[in-house]
C-alpha cells in the first residue's frame, strides 16, 4: 500500500521513470504472492485507475464495457490457473462464477435443521484477536479464518474431490446467520456499512491515497461473498499503511487537494 501512494506521488511530480520502477516491484510482487485472481487484476488496472482519478474521467460507456469485461477476463485467468482453458465454455465458467450461495444455502439448510451451534459473537471477540497470535506461540491455535473455520465444520475437510485446497465463502450472512441467527444478517449488514462508511471519509481526505482507495474498494466489493471479518482485517491493513506513510513520509497530508470523485 504504501507502493501505491509512492508511485502516485511520483507520477504527479512527473518522475515517470522511477515510477515505472516502482510498478514493475508492484506488479511482480503481486504476481508472485497472489492466491487469487483479483489481487492480478486491481495490479494490471492501477494505470487505469491513476489516469481516470487525477489526470482525465474515462467515458462512462468504457468504464461499463471494462466492467462487463471483468468477469471475462477473470474466468480466463481461472482456466489459465487450472490448466483447463479449453475444458469448458466461457457462458458455463461465467455460470459457475455467479453462484456464490450454494455454500450459504448449505448453512441456512443445516440452521433450519438445528445442526448449527451458535458462536455468539466469538468470531468477533475471540476469533479475530487471536489473528494476531502467531503459531510459534500457540502451536495449537484454532483457525480464526470464519471461511476456514466453518469449511472444516460442515464439510470436515478443507480439501474438494480433486484433492486440492478449496475454502468455502458463506456471504456475510451466513457469517451472521453463525454467530446470532437470523438477527446476525441484520448485524453484520449495519456492520459492512459502518466500517464501509468510515474507509470512504477516511480515504476521501487522503488524495494522495486515491490508487490505494480503488484497491481497497474493489476488494470490499468482493467482500460481500465473503465475511464482515475479513472486510474489517483488510480495512485496518489499508488504513494503518497509509497512516504509516503518512507519518514516515508525508508532514502534512491533510493539506492536499481532495479528489471528490475518488471517495464517491
Amino acid at each position: 500500500m504504501m507502493l501505491l501512494i509512492h508511485l502516485y506521488r511520483l507520477l504527479q511530480l512527473h518522475r515517470f521513470s522511477v515510477a515505472f520502477f516502482f510498478y514493475v516491484v508492484l506488479t511482480v510482487s503481486y504476481l508472485s504472492i497472489a492466491s487469487t485472481r483479483v489481487p492480478v487484476l486491481l495490479c494490471l488496472s492501477a494505470p487505469v485507475a491513476y489516469y481516470h482519478y487525477a489526470i482525465r474521467r474515462i467515458n462512462r460507456l468504457l468504464l461499463i464495457a471494462l466492467l462487463v469485461g471483468a468477469p471475462v477476463a477473470i474466468t480466463l485467468l481461472q482456466g489459465l490457473r487450472s490448466n483447463a482453458l479449453f475444458a469448458w465454455t466461457v457462458s458455463d465458467r461465467l455460470v459457475a462464477e455467479i453462484i456464490v450461495m450454494k455454500s450459504f444455502h448449505t448453512l441456512w439448510q443445516r440452521y433450519v435443521d438445528g445442526s448449527v451451534n451458535l458462536e455468539w459473537g466469538a468470531n468477533y471477540y475471540y476469533y479475530s484477536p487471536l489473528t494476531f497470535v502467531p503459531k510459534a506461540l500457540w502451536a495449537e491455535k484454532p483457525q480464526t479464518s470464519f471461511e476456514t473455520r466453518w469449511t472444516m465444520n460442515l464439510f470436515g475437510s478443507l480439501l474438494d474431490e480433486d484433492g486440492q485446497i478449496s475454502v468455502h465463502t458463506f456471504t456475510p450472512w451466513g457469517e451472521g446467520l453463525v454467530q446470532f441467527g437470523w438477527l446476525g444478517g441484520v448485524v453484520n449488514l449495519f456492520l459492512y456499512g459502518l466500517i464501509l462508511s468510515y474507509a470512504i471519509r477516511f480515504f476521501g481526505k487522503r488524495s494522495h491515497a486515491c490508487i490505494v482507495y480503488y484497491f481497497y474498494a474493489v476488494l470490499a466489493a468482493t467482500f460481500v461473498r465473503t465475511s464482515v471479518q475479513a472486510l474489517a482485517f483488510t480495512t485496518l491493513l489499508y488504513l494503518v499503511a497509509v497512516w504509516l506513510y503518512e507519518a514516515i513520509f508525508m508532514k502534512r497530508p491533510s493539506s492536499e487537494e481532495v479528489i471528490a470523485q475518488c471517495a464517491s
